[in-house]
């Protein structure tokens, strides 16, 4: 064994300093105290060959000048780091405490030809105004491999490349003629080597392995021998220091002719490098693909990177596998295919959405099959590098009491809204996660690819007029702004109706609407009126609150923050309307409307096939009307009618059981009275007259007044100060001819114009049902003076009616009459001569507040 190049440097800067002296510098400096390094650097190398026999180049050692130093804090884990020791031992002084020194020349990630890394270290403790003298010894941190070749192995092939490849690094490649060690991090090397036979082919093979450590310098010697088949044989050789055997192939014809492992690239180029936008996936594909037809039995993957490691390790056999390693590998974003079960000979490794799980800075990737001959691909390798992703935030601003802040950001990766993130200093004095309730895209306001963005996010609270929030992307913080709150000026304007107010937010800044009206909170008293009694609506800028008594006085306070900080606090007086009935809405109070006593039925009859003496029935036309109510009544059972006849005046709307009755009617002012009846033991008018369209009416109920005179007189309405929600009302309804009552209802102001309006057509309803119809929004600050209420027996313009005919109109038998050969008189309205259509019965009409 041979010590290469031995050499021992020594600093003339630090000799002679001692930590007690009277020249101490840092004497009475409270908290602080002095290092002095000593360094010394040292080329020795454990080697098996002597130098002379290997032939194996000369290194240098670096100047000490030429090394760095570091220093970590033990208890922080903070680090610090001078270029030169010169300008480490110029520091002044250093905190107390204990601390890792160390002294670095190099990078052990940094491989290849003349690159050594040396590495020493030691632990240092700096007490208060003393100096720590320091000796640190530095060492090769590198392992160094040298490949040499026999006359024979030079003489067979007609050319090589041997490669050498440390775990979790780079491929290192010697050129034919390299007489160089390779420097190369400690740990497994894999060894492979391309060769070219006599016939022109080529191969690579990847025979052996083996453990390399630091300050060793390893030899391979590659060697061509007569096998025992007859065959050529490629001999690997290592040196003594090297456990593994050595390592014989047979150098067939099969070896060469069959089809090697190949791993070919799709969307890139060997060696391409590829920018990528820092936690953003590629928009194209990139992907190794995999081909080996001689069976495959390993694939080995290298990730590279300044930056990180992976969870799996800086290197991985993808056919080995675990599934925990498979787990890390697709949280990666590396997608594998038909190498983790039975591999086929066809395979993929799709990398692109590893760029969305990198860190910025560069990150090489590589790929390597290996088949059952020891045959391995050619490494191939693409390069990440990830942009750093611009994340530029402006200062914010909210309103007090309203916890969404607006925060514009300059972004330029993907999905904002999941990869920006905020936190805000709370009133407790810490900082909490800020929910991202809304992400807008504004314009864009740079020349390259960001894109500004205007976030609303959630603050734990906005007690203070300044709000320090950090933003984050990707769990990283980027930068710290404030959220500037302001007191927004606005006032209110109140529209009391029964049971609710509506407040109508007036921003002295409109920009501010939204934010008034979402964190507005009420009180009645010292009593904060609860959120399921208030509804908001930020467009049209009005609050709602509910549930409050009619006809009562209130003052309510109101806040944008908790009513104790009394900010931006007001109050506002309203009167709430009273909940008005409708006048008799249930028809308990009744007028006389039609009293016509001794009224004709119909026509005459004898009795006999004689003309003489004809005889007549008489009945009384009595009814009663809902009190305020109206009809139209003095129209279709008109006193001043030529011809009383019950053909001829029919009441067409009435109270009966309480409930009112409103039907359509054939009706006629000049009727004539239909011809005699003659036949034997017939004692009632069969004649019937007929009716025009004009003699046809629906009967109607409203509110108001109605006379006729020849004319029709009407005033619909009634006084009225309140605004409802809905009517509702019970009814029943027996059509002819596929008819629809109606119902109308309007609420006015004073001028005449209708404030609401409901309307509504009502079907067959055998027995009594409850009908609610709702009245749209009022306009706010509107006031009623009047209502309007109708219900229509039938909506069709012309209404149908039946004429009874044939026995329908046998008074003698329907009534019970006991003689019909006389004039007879039966009880009030109960005779059938007379037309009618459909038939609407309603009660208990009702407004809801």
């Amino acid at each position: 064994m041979k010590l290469i190049n031995q050499m021992l440097l020594l600093t003339v800067a630090g000799l002679g300093l001692i930590a007690c002296s009277d020249d101490n510098p840092w004497r009475g400096v409270e908290g602080e105290g002095g290092i002095r390094l000593k360094l010394q650097a040292s080329g020795d190398v454990k080697d098996a060959i002597p130098l002379l026999r290997s032939g194996a180049p000369d290194f240098e050692v670096p100047e000490v000048e030429d090394f760095s130093v570091s220093l970590e804090n033990i208890a922080t884990g903070e680090v610090k780091t001078w270029d030169s020791l010169t300008s480490f031992n110029s520091q002044s002084s250093f905190a107390t405490g204990s601390y890792t020194l160390t002294a670095f020349y190099g990078s052990i990630e940094d491989e290849g030809f003349e690159k050594p890394c040396f590495q020493g270290s030691t632990e240092v403790t700096v007490l208060e105004s003393r100096q720590a003298d320091v000796e640190v010894l530095a060492t090769l941190a590198n392992a160094m491999v040298s490949v040499e070749y026999t006359d024979k192995f030079k003489n067979y092939f007609k050319s090589w490349t041997p490669t050498v490849h440390s775990e979790g690094h780079a491929y290192i490649a010697f050129p034919q003629d390299e007489t160089r060690p390779a420097f190369i991090a400690p740990g497994e090397v894999s060894l492979s080597i391309e060769v070219t036979n006599p016939s022109g082919k080529s191969v690579t093979l990847q025979p052996a392995a083996f453990p390399a450590e630091a300050r060793h310098h390893y030899h391979v010697t590659f060697d061509v021998n007569q096998g025992a088949t007859g065959d050529q044989q490629l001999q690997i050789v290592f040196d003594d220091s090297v456990e593994t055997e050595d390592v014989m192939i047979d150098l067939t014809d099969e070896l060469f002719s069959s089809p090697a492992p190949a791993v070919n690239p799709f969307g890139f180029t060997d060696g391409q490098v590829i920018e990528a936008l820092e936690g953003s996936p590629l928009t194209d594909p990139v992907r190794f693909d995999v081909v080996v037809k001689g069976g495959l039995t390993s694939a080995i993957l290298t990730v590279e990177s300044e930056n990180f490691t992976p969870a799996f390790g800086n290197e991985i056999d993808l056919v080995k596998a675990t599934a925990s390693q498979q787990a890390q590998l697709a949280e990666m974003g590396i997608k594998v295919v038909g190498l983790y079960k039975n591999p086929d000979k066809f395979a993929y490794v799709d990398l692109s959405n590893l760029s969305a799980h990198l860190p910025k800075g560069k990150t090489s990737v590589s790929l390597v099959a290996k088949d059952a001959f020891t045959r391995v691909s050619t490494p191939l390798t693409v390069h990440f590098t990830n942009v750093p992703v611009v994340v530029d935030a402006e200062d914010g601003t909210a309103i007090l009491g309203n916890r969404n802040a607006t925060i514009e950001v300059a972004y330029n990766g993907v999905e904002p809204q999941k990869n920006v993130t905020f936190k805000a200093l709370s009133k407790a004095g810490v900082y909490k996660d800020c929910e991202v309730v809304e992400v807008k895209e504004s314009a864009a306001t740079r020349s390259f690819d960001v894109k500004n963005y205007i976030f609303t996010v959630a603050l734990p609270d906005t007690e203070h007029e300044v709000i320090p929030v950090k933003v984050y992307f990707g769990g990283e913080e980027r930068k710290q702004i404030n959220v500037n709150v302001t007191v927004p000026e606005y006032s209110l304007a109140a529209d009391a109706l029964s049971t609710y107010v509506r407040l109508q937010v007036l921003p002295e800044n409109p920009s501010e609407m939204a934010a008034i009206v979402s964190n507005l909170r009420f009180y009645n008293g010292s009593t904060q009126i609860s959120a399921d009694k208030i509804s908001r609506n930020a467009e049209t800028g009005i609050i709602t609150i509910s549930d409050l008594t009619p006809a009562t006085s209130y003052t309510l306070t109101h806040s944008l923050t908790a009513l104790t900080t009394k900010a931006g606090a007001g109050q506002i007086g309203f009167t709430t309307e009273s909940a008005s009935v409708i006048p008799n809405g249930d028809f308990s109070a009744t007028v006389s409307d039609i009293n016509m006593p001794g009224v004709q039925v119909g026509g005459t009859y004898t009795g006999t096939i004689f003309g003489s003496p004809a005889y007549h029935y008489s009945a009384g036309i009595v009814r009663n009307m809902a009190e305020g109510w109206a009809s139209v009544n003095a129209m279709t059972c008109y006193e001043g009618a030529s011809n009383k006849n019950t053909w001829f005046c029919v009441p067409s709307t009435y109270e009966e059981n309480g409930v009112m009755v409103v039907r359509s009617v054939g009706y006629n002012h000049n009727g004539t009275t239909p011809g005699v009846s003659k036949k034997t033991a017939q004692y009632y008018c069969s004649n019937t007259p007929s009716f025009t369209d004009a003699q046809k009416a629906a009967g109607e109920l409203f509110l108001g007044s109605y006379t006729y005179d020849g004319s029709e007189h009407r005033s619909e309405g009634v006084a009225f100060s309140s605004r409802p929600a809905s009517i509702s009302f019970d009814y029943m309804y027996a059509p002819l001819a596929n008819e629809t009552a109606g119902v109308e209802v309007d609420i006015i102001d004073a001028s005449g114009v209708v404030l609401a309006s409901a309307k509504d057509n009502l079907s067959a309803a055998s027995a009594m049902t409850t009908k609610t119809l709702s009245f749209p929004a009022y306009t706010f600050g509107s006031k009623a003076a009047s209502i309007k209420v109708k219900f229509v027996s039938s909506t069709a313009a012309v209404p149908a009616i039946t004429i009874p005919t044939g026995s329908a109109l046998n008074e003698y038998s329907l009534n019970g009459i006991t003689n019909g050969l006389r004039n007879n008189t039966l009880a009030d309205n109960a005779y059938h001569a007379l037309a009618t259509g459909s038939v609407l019965k309603v009660d208990n009409v009702k407004f809801n507040y």
